[in-house]
């Protein structure tokens, strides 16, 4: 009985790991829900819901300018037409980066071409070598003529510019906080010296803290953790 039931979890988890490997659920798809410029959540055939990014491209946050705009452009263009995806692999966000087309449109370049977004030279190997042309040459273009997001007047901080730098930001107020307990600034005045830089000392601050409130409760301490790694976006 116990080795039919280990057969059967083994099997099951075979089967799972078999459809991850070939890819998303089959279409026809519908639009669930729309994030931002860049991304959205399918339902496919099945019903099981998919969480896409567009490969190739970075489109503005939600708090940076032309993100609401953005937004409404791509989520105009999926509800035109039938939706299939050229999925290329998935994300640690469990997103598939994604060639989308709505009824033979790439989404992801009518976003650049629009002037929705920026071309992510970072992620072009996600494209073929024919679309990263395509790709690089029509944010050029939107961008001579000054169309979408390229109206601004001044210069525009790209996407994945402004993540790292709200993540900076974030570090830097972590950092305050921890150096307002009386217990880190006795820390901090006998160990700061030697650090090449503010951020590695508080790396290095957060781990002993972590090991010392280990000490005591037996569990690893997490409340002090920082976020999760940059890989280029964040999950939305």
């Amino acid at each position: 009985m116990l080795k039919s039931l280990c057969l059967t979890g083994l099997l099951v988890l075979l089967l799972g790991c078999s459809q991850s490997s070939l890819g998303p659920a089959q279409g026809p798809y519908q639009l669930h829900q729309i994030s931002d410029g860049d991304s959205f959540i399918l339902t496919a055939a099945n019903g099981e819901r998919i969480r896409i990014r567009l490969a190739g491209i970075d489109a503005p946050e939600r708090t940076q300018p032309y993100a609401r705009r953005a937004q409404e452009a791509l989520e105009t263009l999926l509800r035109s037409g039938p939706i299939s995806l050229e999925a290329q692999k998935k994300d640690r966000y469990d997103r598939w980066i994604s060639i989308v087309r709505v009824a033979g449109v790439d989404a992801g370049l009518a976003q650049l071409d629009q002037g929705w977004a920026w071309y992510f030279k970072r992620y072009r190997k996600d494209l073929p070598q024919e679309l990263q042309a395509a790709y690089e040459a029509a944010e050029e273009k939107a961008r001579a003529a000054r169309r979408g997001l390229w109206a601004w007047e001044g210069s525009l901080e790209p996407p994945w510019v402004f993540r790292e730098r709200q993540r900076e930001d974030a570090g830097r107020k972590e950092g305050r906080l921890l150096f307002d307990l009386p217990l880190t600034q006795g820390f901090v005045a006998t160990n700061a010296t030697g650090y090449r830089d503010i951020q590695a000392f508080y790396r290095t601050l957060h781990r002993q803290t972590d090991q010392l409130i280990a000490s005591f409760s037996g569990e690893p301490a997490h409340a002090l953790a920082l976020g999760p790694q940059y890989e280029g976006d964040s999950a939305r």
